[in-house]
C-alpha cells in the first residue's frame, strides 16, 4: 500500500474509532460498518496494525479495537546482559527503563508496546513494563553450540541475548561442541520456558581460522553474495570505456594525473591533477563516475542502496558494488581510459578558490602511487624512489606546498584536526593475527585529505548557491552555515537578482528598439514589450523553484520565450491604441516581483539551517 493511501486510511479509521458513538468492534465488524469488500480486508488489517503499532489504538483480549488512553508507548527494546533493558521511542530524547521482571519475554531489537509505571521526575528516568511484543527484531542468531547426550544448547555470541537456546538433537545438523552456528528461533519462550531453535548453518569450529570473521558477517546479516540478476547486469557492462561513453565529456587524458592510496587498495576511486602558473594553482580532483554504469532504479542501484556502503573487515571487504565494477571499469587504474566527475579549481597563493569548473570528464591516470612512496619522495628524500617517479616529483612538491597553504587557511578559520590513532591488523596465511601496526598519517595522507576537503567545499558551495532555492521539495534539506547573516545575504541576493532582470531587459529592448522608434513605433508599445518580457522572466523563477533537473529548466526557459514574443507582437499591433495596457502591465509586474520574492525567501528560510 502506498504511504499516502495508508496515511489517508489511517486517518479515516482512527476518526471512526474516536467518534463518541463508536463501540469497540472486531476487524470484521469495522469492515462491515465501512462496507469494505473482502478483497480489501487485508488492507484494512494493515491499517489497523499500523494504528496499534503507533499506540493510537488498543486491542482487547477479545480482539476488539478501541482508542488508546495514552498509557501505551511504542518503541524498540534494547536489552542489557544483566536482564533489564531500555525502550527507545522515536521522537523522544529519553528512553524508558524496563526492569528485568517487566521484560515479559522481549528480545533485544524487538518492537514493543510499553506501559509507563513511573513518570519522570526528581532526577529519575521513566520506568515501564512491556505489555505486548509487536514485531520480533531477530529470527536468526549466531551462537556457540554446546552438545549434550540427547539435545544441545546454543549460547548467543551477542550477550544482549541473555538466554541459551534449546536445540533438539534432530535439529542440530550434527553440530558438535565448539561449533559456531546460525540458529533460527522457532519458539521465543517465556513464562520460565527457554527459547527453542534449530541450526540452519554451521560456520566452523571456534578455533578454525576465519570462523570469527564469518560469525561477525552472519551476526550482522551482511550480504556476501550478489543476486543472479545483479551479476547478469554486471556482465553486460563493457570492460573498456567506449567512444560513445566519452562523447560530450571534457577530455583530460593529456593531463598529468595520479592516484594516491594505500598499498593494498583495490578500488581506486579518486585521482589528482595539479599544475601551477605563476602564483596560481590549477587543482583537479577526479572521482570515478559510477553513475554511468549504475542507472537510477536499476537492480544494481537498488542493491547498492540496500547495502549502503562497503564493509571493511580484518581480512576481507564486503563491497557495495560487485568487484567487476568497483575494481574494474569504475576503478581509476593507471594507463586506462576512465570516466570521472571532476572538480577543477583555480586556487590563488592564499588558498582561495577564485574559479572552478565541475564537469563530466574522461581521464587517464599516469601512475598509481601509494602513500608510502609519496612520503619517501617528499619527506625521506629517497633517491631510488625519486628516480623511479622522476617525471612526477615536481607535481608532488606542488601538492605539498598547496596542501600546506590550504591547511593553514583552514586552521586559521577554526578547523579541528581529528588526528586519532588507527591501527591495522596483520594476518598470517592461516588468517591468524600476528601483528598490530599503527596507520601512519604522513604528508601524503594529509595532501589527499586537504584536496578532498577543498573539492567537497567547492562542490557544496556551487550546488548550494545554484540549486538550494530551486531544488524540488527542498523544505527538509539541511545546509551548512556560511556566515553569521547567511539568510539575510541570500534574501538580499535574490531581491537584487529579481530587480536587475527588468532593468536588464529594459536596457536591451530600448537599445534594440532605437531604429524602430525612429521609424515611428509608439513608445508605449516598447514599454509594454519590456513589461511583458519582465513578467515572463521573473515569473519563470517561481516555476523554476519546483524544477529539479537542469534539462527541464533549460527546456522551460526556451518555452517561456514564446509568450514573450506573442505578447510583443500583440503590443506592436494594438499597443498604440490601447494605452491603458501599460499601467496594468506595470501593476502585474510589481505583483509578480512581490510574489516571486516571497516564495523564494520562504524557500531560503525553510532550507537554511543555522548549525
Amino acid at each position: 500500500m502506498r504511504e499516502e493511501l495508508l496515511q489517508e486510511r489511517k486517518k479515516a479509521i482512527y476518526g471512526l474509532i474516536c467518534d463518541e458513538l463508536y463501540v469497540p468492534m472486531k476487524a470484521k465488524e469495522i469492515a462491515a460498518v465501512l462496507n469494505v469488500p473482502k478483497s480489501d480486508r487485508r488492507d484494512l488489517a494493515e491499517v489497523l496494525d499500523a494504528l496499534v503499532a503507533e499506540g493510537k489504538v488498543e486491542v482487547s483480549s477479545k480482539g476488539k479495537y478501541m482508542k488508546s488512553e495514552g498509557k501505551f508507548l511504542t518503541g524498540v527494546f534494547t536489552a542489557h546482559p544483566r536482564g533489564f533493558g531500555f525502550v527507545t521511542v522515536e521522537g523522544e530524547d529519553e528512553d524508558i527503563f524496563i526492569p528485568e521482571s517487566q521484560v515479559n519475554g522481549a528480545f533485544h531489537g524487538d518492537t514493543v508496546q510499553v506501559a509507563l509505571t513511573r513518570a519522570e521526575g526528581h532526577g529519575r528516568r521513566r520506568e515501564g513494563q512491556i505489555t505486548k511484543i509487536l514485531t520480533r527484531g531477530v529470527s536468526r542468531i549466531v551462537c556457540t553450540y554446546e552438545k549434550s547426550k540427547t539435545f544441545g544448547f546454543a549460547v548467543p555470541d551477542n550477550p544482549r541475548f541473555g538466554q541459551d537456546i534449546f536445540i533438539p538433537q534432530e535439529r542440530s545438523k550434527s553440530a558438535v561442541s565448539g561449533h559456531k552456528v546460525v540458529v533460527e528461533l522457532t519458539d521465543f519462550g517465556g513464562n520460565g520456558k527457554k527459547p527453542e531453535g534449530k541450526v540452519v548453518e554451521i560456520l566452523g569450529h571456534v578455533n578454525d581460522p576465519g570462523t570469527d570473521i564469518l560469525s561477525i558477517v552472519r551476526g550482522y546479516d551482511l550480504p556476501t553474495e550478489f543476486p543472479e540478476k545483479i551479476m547478469n547486469q554486471v556482465e553486460r557492462v563493457a570492460g573498456e570505456v567506449s567512444t560513445a561513453d566519452m562523447a560530450g565529456r571534457m577530455d583530460l587524458r593529456d593531463w598529468q594525473t595520479v592516484t594516491i592510496d594505500g598499498e593494498d587498495a583495490k578500488d581506486l576511486d579518486d585521482a589528482i591533477t595539479l599544475t601551477k602558473e605563476g602564483d596560481v594553482y590549477r587543482l583537479g580532483v577526479h572521482i570515478a563516475d559510477v553513475t554511468n554504469y549504475v542507472q537510477e532504479r536499476s537492480a544494481l542501484d537498488v542493491e547498492a542502496l540496500k547495502r549502503g556502503t562497503s564493509v571493511y573487515l580484518v581480512d576481507r571487504v564486503i563491497p557495495m558494488l560487485p568487484h567487476a565494477l568497483s575494481n574494474g571499469i569504475c576503478s581509476l587504474n593507471a594507463g586506462e581510459n576512465r570516466l570521472a566527475l571532476s572538480c577543477i579549481m583555480t586556487v590563488d597563493a592564499k588558498g582561495n578558490v577564485i574559479d572552478h569548473v565541475i564537469a563530466e570528464t574522461v581521464i587517464k591516470v599516469d601512475r598509481r602511487m601509494s602513500y608510502t612512496s609519496v612520503k619517501k619522495i617528499l619527506e625521506d628524500h629517497d633517491e631510488a624512489e625519486i628516480r623511479e617517479y622522476e617525471e612526477l616529483v615536481p607535481m608532488f612538491e606542488r601538492m605539498r606546498d598547496l596542501a600546506a597553504i590550504l591547511r593553514k587557511k583552514r586552521m586559521k578559520r577554526g578547523s579541528i584536526d581529528f588526528d586519532f590513532p588507527e591501527t591495522k591488523i596483520i594476518l598470517d596465511a592461516q588468517g591468524r593475527p600476528v601483528e598490530i601496526k599503527p596507520y601512519e598519517r604522513n604528508v601524503a595522507t594529509k595532501i589527499i585529505e586537504d584536496f578532498m576537503l577543498l573539492a567537497n567545499e567547492t562542490v557544496a558551495q556551487d550546488y548550494f548557491c545554484f540549486g538550494c532555492m530551486c531544488r524540488k521539495n527542498a523544505f527538509g534539506m539541511h545546509f551548512l552555515k556560511t556566515g553569521f547573516n547567511g539568510v539575510r545575504y541570500f534574501e538580499n541576493a535574490v531581491l537584487v537578482d529579481i530587480l536587475i532582470r527588468p532593468l536588464r531587459i529594459g536596457i536591451t529592448v530600448l537599445i534594440a528598439s532605437i531604429p524602430f522608434i525612429k521609424l515611428g513605433v509608439n513608445i508605449w508599445s516598447i514599454f509594454d514589450i519590456i513589461m511583458i518580457s519582465s513578467i515572463v522572466s521573473v515569473g519563470s523563477l517561481n516555476i523554476f523553484r519546483y524544477m529539479d533537473l537542469g534539462m527541464y529548466i533549460y527546456l522551460l526557459a526556451l518555452i517561456v520565450i514564446f509568450p514573450a514574443i506573442a505578447g510583443s507582437i500583440a503590443v506592436l499591433i494594438y499597443g498604440g491604441t490601447l494605452k491603458f495596457i501599460a499601467p496594468l502591465l506595470a501593476v502585474a509586474l510589481v505583483c509578480v516581483i512581490a510574489a516571486t520574492y516571497y516564495h523564494m525567501v520562504v524557500r531560503i528560510r525553510r532550507s537554511y539551517v543555522d548549525v
